[in-house]
């Protein structure tokens, strides 16, 4: 397990390195991209530890607030999402939606959401990404509790204060806790997937537009050995792809990447793995995957159930 964390770990850094920087076309070994040797170690993975404590909340929130009423024919995540905060070791600033029908008699779905490089603790450069997912009057995310968290700075060791905004906000609200959710996009996707190495049973499913999250090992024929340790508690999870051949914004061979990732995961036992591929979006799919009458991706994240710990 320690090896492969470690590989997780150091393909994660080079990989989110690469994006931050211009993109250029990498090697590849029979068309999969090629990562660079060790360069660092990743914090300890596996079952959350009793060091967090209880969930960091800061500053009190009446638990008996919603949001305001909105037009879902024309969703305004300004009026619609509350901004709050926690402070302490796991700082974090965020906006949260609480359907106004929420009485607290009803457990409802938790969706916690990741988004790209908008970082910064204004609660507000990181929204605009949230308005695909209120895309349609029929989305379920109208009748969900919603949480958009703002990275400070980077994604990057951002895993503990996740799991302490997701023990806070599910500890506040009457949460079902066989539908916790996590939809990453962009760089997000990489939090995302270390959060989910780290902390197995705390997500019920998850969605990764544009970027599989998924780190490979030091070439393509390495993908399976990466994940060969993969711990048991996650390999039922269900997760979905969501990725446009036009994008090569990480890549020139971004799409061979993701397929092959999703291959590996089926090799490795992952049960319940689906990848959907548009075009004419390139990395702007984050905005696209969902539209006014096309929801299928997002029925398909609040069918899912697996309990969570």
């Amino acid at each position: 397990m320690k090896k492969l964390i470690l590989i997780l770990t150091t393909v994660i850094l080079i990989i989110m390195s690469a994006c931050s920087a211009d993109p250029t076309p990498s090697q590849t070994v029979e068309g999969l991209p090629t990562a660079g040797p060790p360069t660092a170690s990743l914090p300890t993975a596996g079952p959350p530890t009793a060091s967090l404590g209880s969930p960091t909340a800061g500053p009190t929130y009446d638990p008996n607030q919603t949001s305001p009423s909105v037009d879902k024919n024309s969703f305004d995540w300004n009026k619609a999402f509350l901004k709050r905060e926690i402070v302490g070791e796991n700082a974090l600033v965020y906006r949260i939606y609480i359907p106004q029908s929420y009485t607290g008699d009803q457990a409802l779905p938790v969706v916690f959401c990741l988004g790209s490089n908008n970082y910064g603790t204004d609660g507000n450069s990181h929204m605009e990404q949230t308005k695909v997912l209120f895309c349609d009057e029929n989305s379920p995310f109208f009748d969900s509790i919603v949480v958009v968290p703002q990275a400070p700075a980077t994604w990057n060791n951002m895993e503990d204060s996740l799991k302490n905004l997701i023990d806070t906000v599910t500890s506040m609200y009457n949460a079902d806790d066989e539908r916790i959710y996590l939809v990453s996009s962009g760089m997000g996707c990489f939090a995302g997937w270390k959060l989910l190495v780290k902390y197995p049973t705390l997500i019920s499913s998850a969605l990764f537009v544009h970027g599989p999250g998924v780190p490979v090992g030091s070439d393509g024929k390495n993908i399976v050995g990466v994940l060969d340790e993969v711990q048991d508690e996650l390999i039922d999870i269900p997760l979905y792809f969501v990725h446009d051949t036009d994008d090569t914004s990480m890549d020139a061979s971004y799409s061979k990447y993701s397929q092959s990732i999703v291959k590996a995961l089926a090799v490795e036992g992952f049960t319940n793995v689906t990848m959907k591929e548009t075009s004419g979006h390139g990395k702007d799919i984050i905005n696209h995957f969902a539209s006014k009458g096309n929801i299928e991706v997002l029925n398909w994240l609040f069918a899912q159930r697996r309990i969570t710990k």
